[in-house]
């Protein structure tokens, strides 16, 4: 077999009432993303916790994680 990329989607759109262990705070969600990309992973995928909010906001929230 060739070379792989790992891709990791660490919260999708999974609250944390139905999974405790969702990374959903920018913190969690670079936490999770930093062991993602210590065992191999080249891309994190992740959604913001806020919905409804404009570009600039959004890409601000992003940018916290």
């Amino acid at each position: 077999m060739g070379p792989v990329i790992i891709e990791c989607a660490v919260n999708g759109a999974t609250p944390k009432s139905a999974n405790p262990h969702v990374p959903v705070d920018p913190s969690e969600i670079t936490a999770d993303a930093l062991a993602c990309i210590e065992a191999g992973a080249a891309i994190i995928h992740n959604h913001i916790d806020r919905y409804g909010i404009g570009v600039a906001e959004a890409a601000q929230r992003y940018l916290q994680a």
